[in-house]
């Protein structure tokens, strides 16, 4: 039996031949400058959508504050009422300086009921010249009204 020790890959297995310089391979210009183009849509596409995801976060950390801010209120002002709070049936303030760019308005009403009064908080801020406002309200038992 004979070895071919000086044979080529490409003469002992002719049916697997490279074609590297064959003509007709590879891509033309405009396939190239349509790939590009669908490349550059892809992208400005992504980065709208990364930019709204952006600022929808944004928004939802200012409303999350906003809602903190106003648990704290409600929490303080419901357990240190004013002795008469007709007298005094609206409180208004800011949060400087932890929180410069939210303020807040306590509304005391008296309800139907004798004891019950009726406890509204707002807080305020204006994140991109438009005021934006979280409202909660409560009923409080008021022994001296």
């Amino acid at each position: 039996m004979k070895i071919a020790m000086n044979r080529s890959y490409q003469q002992m297995y002719p049916k697997y031949r490279l074609r590297l310089h064959r003509r007709g391979y590879g891509f033309t210009f405009v396939e190239t400058l349509a790939a590009t183009l669908l490349l550059a849509v892809c992208a400005v596409t992504l980065c709208g959508l990364a930019g709204r995801a952006a600022s929808q976060h944004h928004r939802s950390l200012a409303y999350e504050q906003a809602w903190s801010l106003l648990e704290q209120t409600m929490i303080r002002h419901t357990t240190d009422l004013p002795a008469d709070p007709a007298e005094q049936p609206l409180l208004e303030g800011t949060f400087a300086p932890d929180h410069p760019d939210y303020r807040y308005e306590v509304i005391f009403n008296r309800t139907d009921m004798a004891d019950l009064l009726k406890v509204t908080v707002r807080v305020f801020w204006t994140p991109d010249r438009q005021e934006r406002t979280v409202e909660a309200h409560t009923l409080v038992y008021h022994d001296a009204l």
